[in-house]
């Protein structure tokens, strides 16, 4: 693959005017030699963040090809980053939040990685975020800077202790693996990267790492981040593990209703769904226990149903996670 393909950058933008100067000029400031575009999308935030971005970018001599797509109203995260890898044409994509911004090598570093593995499908770069936080760090990974192995891909995102990053941004993607098997982001719902990397790693046949900082992550107050509400999370989770549930195969499939089981723990989903729909996932899930041999599972995940309406069977329903034999 040549060194200098070329790479397009998304960013969406909503109601980030504090923060856009700095996300475009970080862009701007990039090494990478080779052929870039960054496609910037107008998420109708009602706000100067668009008028400032264009602003930046007329006064800029820097060879990047920009463009400005306009939502008809604001239609979320999910929507922007579709509307911009659709419109993308680079050979590798990479989501860019736009408060936001990575560092002058980024682009550099994970193209380098890239060239060194023709048809490479994701290079995983390593975020850097302010405040400091350790959910980030692929260290732990240090000795496998490259995979080729599905399986691999697959387990280490499954595994719930030592799990391959889920964030949309600080990934180099081949365009071609997400539009062709039609990877986008689920619009309507919050944590629409763990529901859309679910269905990325079923696809991945390889990956890299890149150990050097290739994003910088803000924690901003008045984020969407940092304003969740339970009840939201709750709902928008209820619609993840349904997609889920729905999508389960047969490779690592024991380790699929692992995280399942999991998450539905974790975030208390039921207190939040319909009861029909509660009671159509459980359906599903009680199946996919079954098909899978496991019985200790399905009598544990029994007890916590039982219990429940008395506000108790959490820790039943960690034991029917935990008992799943992979």
């Amino acid at each position: 693959m040549k060194s200098r393909m070329k790479v397009s950058i998304v960013i969406p933008v909503y109601k980030v005017e504090r923060y856009i100067e700095r996300c475009v000029k970080s862009v701007l400031a990039q090494k990478y030699t080779g052929d870039m575009e960054c496609i910037l999308v107008d998420d109708c935030g009602n706000d100067q963040s668009i008028a400032i971005a264009e602003s930046i970018i007329k006064e800029s001599s820097k060879r990047i090809d920009f463009q400005v797509l306009h939502h008809e109203h604001n239609r979320g995260l999910s929507a922007a980053r579709n509307t911009g890898l659709m419109a993308a044409s680079g050979e590798y994509v990479y989501f860019l939040d736009s408060d936001d911004e990575i560092p002058e090598n980024a682009i550099q570093l994970l193209v380098e990685e890239a060239s060194k593995h023709p048809g490479l499908d994701m290079i995983q770069g390593f975020t850097q975020s302010v405040p400091m936080v350790e959910k980030y760090d692929t260290t732990c990974y240090q000795s496998h800077s490259f995979i080729d192995d599905n399986v691999w891909i697959r387990d280490n995102y499954y595994t719930n202790d030592r799990t391959i990053p889920v964030n949309g941004v600080n990934k180099l993607l081949r365009r071609n693996l997400l539009i062709e098997n039609k990877i986008f982001f689920k619009e309507g719902i919050l944590h629409e990267d763990e529901h859309w990397m679910y269905f990325l790693v079923k696809y991945i046949k390889s990956m890299a790492f890149v150990f050097e900082p290739t994003y910088i992550r803000y924690f901003n107050e008045g984020s969407i981040m940092s304003t969740l509400n339970e009840v939201k999370t709750g709902k928008s989770w209820s619609v993840i593990l349904m997609d889920w549930v729905d999508n389960i195969d047969n490779i690592s499939a024991k380790k699929q209703l692992k995280k399942i089981l999991f998450r539905y723990t974790q975030r208390r989903v039921w207190k939040y769904s319909s009861s029909s729909n509660d009671r159509l996932f459980l359906n599903k899930l009680i199946k996919s226990l079954w098909k899978n041999a496991e019985i200790k599972s399905l009598m544990y995940l029994f007890i916590a149903l039982l219990l429940r309406p008395f506000n108790k069977g959490t820790k039943c329903l960690r034991h029917a996670q935990e008992s799943i034999k992979v």
